[in-house]
C-alpha cells in the first residue's frame, strides 16, 4: 500500500517563503493562492505544487477562485485517496493592523479576509491549521460570518473552537527559528479527533537567534555604490548620493536624526529653504548593530528612510542575501526561473538589468514573509505528530498483560525500565490504563485532547510574574507537562502536588523522572498536614480533577484557599 503524502494548502501565500519550510520537510502543496501574479511566479520557480493547476492567482473571496482551490483538493482526494489535507496555512494581508502602516483608515473589509480563512478551514477541515499575522491581529475587529463585528480571536474561537483545540500566542519570531526581531501573532489549531496531539506539540521550537556578526560577517563588504559581489543577491543597492553624508558617520544604533552637524540631518531644499524630514518611529536612516540579531524586515527594506535598514559598517541598506539569512531562508530558495548559479555567471551589465527588473519585487516579498525557519519548525512538529505511533485500547491492554501491570510495584518497574522505549505521552497512557483497572475505576484515559481542553481554560494571569498552583488530586500527573507549557513565560511557577491515594503518589514519583521540569518551575510534593498547617499560603490556581465522588478531608480544606 502506497504511503499517503503529507499535504497542505496555503492562502495569501505571497512568494511562498514561509511555506518553503513545509517543502523542506517533505510536504506536498495541494494548492496555493496569491492575488499578485508577480509573487505567485516565485512559487513556481521553487516547484511548490506538483500540478500546475495548484497555483491559483486571484481574489479568494471570488466564487470562481475559491472553486479552483476546492477542485484542486478534489483532484488530490481522488488521486491520492486522502480524506482531508494535513495542514491549512493562512497569512492574510495585515495593512489595517500593522503599526508600520500610518494610513489605516477603514480596513475592516480587508481584515475580514481572515473570515475567508475561517470559512475555508470550516469547509475543508484540515487536521491542523496555522494562522499568522501582525501583533495586533487577535484583537483587531473583523466582520464575522454572522455579519457581526468582533475581535478576530473571538471569530476564530466561535467558528472553529467546536472542532479544534486552538492556541493563540504573541511571540517574537527571533526566538522560534528566525534571526530577525519580528513580533507576530501565531494561531495553531489541532482537530479534536487527533487525541494524541495538542497545539503545544505543534508550536515552533525555541531557538537562539544568531547575531549579525555570526550571520552575515562572512559576506564581502560592499563599499562602492552599485557594486555586485560574486553572489548576485549580495549587492550594494544604489541611492541618491546626497543622502550619503546623512549616514556615513553614524555609529551602530544611531539615527541620522541624531547627527550633531545639521547638514547631515535628513532634509530637502524647497525654494532655497532647508526643510528637515520628520522621524515618526525614531528608527529611520538608522544603522543596525553587529552584535544583535537582525532588525525587523519591513516591506520597504530597499530605502534608507525605512526602519533600521542601514548595514552596521557599510553605507548602504542590507542586501537581499543578508535579508534572506535574517529570515532563515535557505540559499536553495530561487527568485527566478534562471537558477542562482546561472545568474551568477552573467556579466555585470546583465546582472544590473536583472536586479533593476526584479529587486523591488524580491525585497517586498521578503518584507511580507514568514521566516522559513519558523514554518519549518512547525512542519517538522506536524510531521512528527502524523508519524507518531498512537496506542489503541487494544495496544494498552496488550502492554498491560505483557508486562503484568496489575500492581503498583510492577507499574513503577515498567516506568523505570521503559524510559527510553516510549514517548512520555504513551507511558502516561499505559500507566493510567493499568492503574485505573487495578483500582477498578472507569478507564477514562486522559488524552492530550482532554488535558488541553482543561489547561486552555485556565487564566493567563498576565499581571503576575510569579504564580503558585495546587493540584490536590494529581493522580499520575497527566496534566503537569501542559501546565508547564501554559506558563512557560512566567518568571517562576511553583506547583504543589498532593493526592490522597498513596499508590498513585508512588507511581507519580516514578513518572516524575520522565517529566522535563523547565528552569522557571519547581514541583513540591506536599502532604495533607502541610496544607492544613500553612493556611497563610495562597494559590493562584487550584487544579482539582475530582477523580471520584467520595468527599475527602482534602475537599473540605480546599475551601480555605
Amino acid at each position: 500500500m502506497t504511503k499517503k503524502p503529507l499535504t497542505y494548502i496555503s492562502l495569501f501565500s505571497s512568494a511562498g517563503i514561509g511555506c518553503y519550510g513545509f517543502k523542506k520537510n517533505g510536504f506536498e502543496c495541494i494548492a496555493t493562492n496569491e492575488i499578485l501574479a508577480k509573487r505567485l511566479k516565485i512559487q513556481r520557480f521553487n516547484s511548490k505544487c506538483k500540478f500546475d493547476s495548484g497555483y491559483i492567482s486571484g481574489d479568494i473571496t471570488k466564487r470562481e477562485v475559491k472553486q479552483q482551490l476546492l477542485d484542486e483538493l478534489e483532484l488530490w482526494k481522488e488521486t491520492y485517496k486522502i480524506l482531508s489535507p494535513d495542514v491549512l496555512i493562512a497569512t492574510p494581508p495585515c495593512q489595517g493592523m500593522s503599526v508600520a502602516n500610518h494610513k489605516k483608515n477603514n480596513e475592516k473589509s480587508r481584515n475580514s479576509l481572515v473570515v475567508e480563512s475561517i470559512k475555508l478551514t470550516n469547509q475543508i477541515r484540515p487536521k491542523y491549521f496555522v494562522f499568522e499575522n501582525v501583533r495586533a491581529f487577535l484583537n483587531t475587529i473583523c466582520t464575522d460570518i454572522d455579519g457581526i463585528d468582533k475581535p478576530i480571536k473571538e471569530a476564530i474561537s466561535v467558528n472553529l473552537g467546536g472542532d479544534y483545540n486552538i492556541l493563540s500566542k504573541i511571540v517574537n519570531f527571533k526566538n522560534y527559528g528566525s534571526n530577525s526581531s519580528r513580533t507576530r501573532s501565531l494561531v495553531i489549531g489541532v482537530r479534536k479527533d487527533i487525541k494524541h496531539c495538542s497545539p503545544y506539540d505543534i508550536f515552533p521550537e525555541k531557538s537562539k537567534p544568531k547575531t549579525l556578526r555570526q550571520l552575515i560577517g562572512d559576506l564581502q563588504p560592499l563599499t562602492k555604490m552599485g557594486e555586485i559581489s560574486k553572489d548576485i543577491f549580495h549587492a550594494y543597492r544604489e541611492f541618491d548620493q546626497r543622502m550619503l553624508p546623512w549616514i556615513e558617520t553614524l555609529e551602530e544604533g544611531q539615527s541620522a536624526f541624531e547627527n550633531k552637524d545639521s547638514s547631515r540631518i535628513p532634509h530637502r531644499i524647497v525654494n532655497g529653504e532647508i526643510i528637515y524630514n520628520k522621524s515618526k518611529n525614531g528608527d529611520k536612516y538608522a544603522r543596525w548593530y553587529w552584535d544583535k540579531e537582525g532588525p525587523c524586515v519591513h516591506t520597504r527594506n530597499d530605502i534608507l528612510s525605512s526602519q533600521n535598514t542601514v548595514h552596521p559598517s557599510d553605507n548602504r541598506v542590507f542586501s537581499i542575501r543578508e535579508l534572506m539569512r535574517m529570515l532563515s531562508i535557505p540559499e536553495s530558495f530561487e527568485w527566478s526561473n534562471i537558477k542562482t548559479e546561472k545568474l551568477n555567471q552573467l556579466s555585470d551589465s546583465e546582472k544590473k538589468a536583472f536586479l533593476k527588473k526584479e529587486e523591488l519585487n524580491i525585497r517586498h516579498c521578503l518584507g511580507e514573509a514568514v521566516p522559513t525557519g519558523v514554518f519549518k519548525s512547525i512542519a517538522k512538529n506536524i510531521k512528527r505528530a502524523i508519524n507518531e505511533e498512537c496506542l489503541t485500547s487494544a495496544d494498552l491492554e496488550t502492554t498491560k498483560e505483557e508486562f503484568k501491570l496489575n500492581e503498583t510495584q510492577s507499574i513503577i518497574d515498567f516506568v523505570e525500565a521503559n524510559i527510553k522505549n516510549y514517548e512520555l505521552y504513551n507511558v502516561l497512557l499505559i500507566t493510567e490504563y493499568a492503574y485505573s483497572e487495578m483500582q477498578d475505576t472507569l478507564k477514562q484515559l486522559t488524552t492530550k485532547d482532554v488535558v488541553y481542553s482543561v489547561i486552555n481554560e485556565l487564566p493567563e494571569l498576565k499581571k503576575k510574574k510569579k504564580i503558585r498552583i495546587l493540584e490536590p488530586s494529581v493522580n499520575i500527573g497527566s496534566f503537569i507537562p501542559m501546565l508547564f507549557n501554559k506558563y512557560e513565560e512566567k518568571d517562576e511557577v511553583v506547583l504543589d502536588i498532593y493526592d490522597n491515594n498513596e499508590e498513585s503518589m508512588q507511581i507519580f514519583k516514578a513518572l516524575l523522572s520522565l517529566i522535563k521540569i523547565p528552569d522557571n518551575s519547581k514541583i513540591h510534593i506536599v502532604n495533607l498536614e502541610e496544607i492544613h498547617m500553612d493556611l497563610t499560603k495562597t494559590y493562584d490556581i487550584i487544579l482539582d480533577r475530582k477523580p471520584s465522588l467520595k468527599v475527602t478531608k482534602a475537599d473540605v480544606l480546599l475551601k480555605s484557599y
